[in-house]
């Protein structure tokens, strides 16, 4: 298990592995022309192609733009709404708007390493940009009413096997990562920046009011 997965005191372990990276139509897009840095999003041939979640609405995607702008500045913002994105309610919608055709690209969004039979995905992550990942984690209360079968539960989900056939990265260190992707280690995120984040509440509320100025609800 990495270390960045669980609590100190084990109050929680982290089960699965999440990012936000770059995803896009594999029908519509080569691998080549696929978006893969946020500086990528700005060129003319992503013009009404892109679908994003609103990152005013939910603090995941509020710190995936937090991340980006943290790197080419608030600049980038306004470069990106000339792009004129499709901003809709959620990561699904996003989803389903670049799995139809109606956009070939988005910024932030959550999508499965392997191909599904039917959605033309790919995901990728960024070249330099730093990107969002986290734990989706875990704990069993001290008064629940079943401690045992909860236990077996989060056991199970720690199994070789079942880390083996997850939706993205493992938390377990002697678990290969499916689609030939490296350990999430090798990559530029930092597996508890999110967590950190969302700790100072009052920085996040100063940044989904800033970020308002330049998306529209």
């Amino acid at each position: 298990m990495f270390s960045q997965y669980r609590d100190s005191d084990y109050a929680y372990i982290g089960l699965l592995g999440r990012s936000f990276g770059r995803v896009s139509n594999s029908d519509l897009l080569t691998e080549a022309e696929a978006p893969r840095d946020a500086s990528d999003f700005l060129a003319s041939a992503f013009r009404d192609k892109i679908a994003v979640p609103d990152p005013t609405s939910e603090d995941a995607i509020l710190f995936a733009f937090y991340l980006v702008t943290q790197k080419y500045g608030l600049r980038y913002m306004e470069q990106f709404m000339e792009q004129n994105p499709l901003i809709v309610a959620n990561g699904g919608v996003a989803i389903a708007s670049t799995v139809s055709g109606r956009r070939t690209a988005s910024l932030s969004s959550l999508a499965p390493f392997l191909p599904v039979p039917g959605q033309p995905l790919r995901y990728v992550v960024p070249r330099t940009d730093q990107f969002m990942s986290w734990p989706q984690t875990a704990a069993i209360f001290r008064k629940a009413s079943h401690p045992a079968a909860a236990k077996l539960y989060i056991a199970w989900q720690l199994t070789v096997e079942r880390q083996s056939t997850g939706f993205q990265w493992p938390t377990r260190r002697d678990v290969t990562p499916p689609g030939g992707r490296q350990r999430i280690t090798e990559y530029n995120t930092s597996l508890n920046g999110f967590r950190e984040f969302l700790r100072d509440r009052e920085e996040v509320e100063r940044f989904r009011a800033l970020i308002k100025t330049f998306v529209a609800p």
